[in-house]
């Protein structure tokens, strides 16, 4: 082969690298692109996780303190003396400043 044929190959071989270290280094961007964006979403679940359980805790609160009892003295039987069941102290219903007065 004369020296020309084989310096043309070799130059579109070059041409062929170089395109091709272009196109690994274009899909190695958008690689690490595309794996923040999957880190900034897993952070989103978790937060969404994490604020789903909060509120599944607090709704399961409430529900036990919606449907529980109140809780009722046994020394006094006074119809007014009772231990409230929202601040855990004896007192007369008209005096409770956590429960009674919200739920008037």
């Amino acid at each position: 082969m004369p020296s020309g044929v084989r310096d043309i190959q070799l130059l579109e071989l070059k041409d062929t690298i170089s395109q091709l270290n272009n196109t690994i280094s274009t899909q190695n961007g958008l690689i690490r692109s595309l794996q923040k964006m999957l880190q900034e979403r897993d952070a989103k679940d978790s937060e969404k996780d994490q604020l789903i359980a909060n509120l599944q805790a607090q709704l399961d609160y409430l529900k036990t303190r919606l449907l529980a009892p109140p809780v009722r003295s046994g020394m006094n039987s006074s119809r007014d003396s009772w231990i409230c069941s929202t601040c855990r102290r004896r007192m007369n219903r008209n005096r409770c400043p956590l429960r009674w007065n919200t739920l008037r």
